[in-house]
């Protein structure tokens, strides 16, 4: 009898894995460590760039000075860039 409950037991437990999907891998962190004011800027001047690429304006990043500071512009850049050049973010 106890082997029979082994078994059945072990057969069970098979099943149910076998009906588990494995968890995905972790990815790299969305702000890949980036601070908060960098991520906000980045993803500000990408939508930024998607507009204007799909405006059929220039690739001119500084047309939107208003948005971003001296501290912030390379995020706003990088992120224009990947924006018009119409690539997925990049965070």
């Amino acid at each position: 009898m106890k082997i029979a409950s082994c078994l059945a037991i072990a057969a069970a437990t098979l099943v149910f894995q076998s009906c588990v999907a494995p968890a995905p891998a972790p990815g790299p962190p969305v702000n890949q460590g980036k601070p908060r004011a960098y991520v906000n800027h980045y993803h500000q001047g990408f939508w930024s760039g998607r507009a204007d690429r799909k405006s059929g304006m220039s690739r001119y990043y500084p047309r939107h000075s208003s948005r971003y500071g001296r501290r912030n512009e390379a995020a706003f850049s990088r992120g224009y860039s990947h924006g018009w050049d119409g690539r997925a973010p990049a965070m």
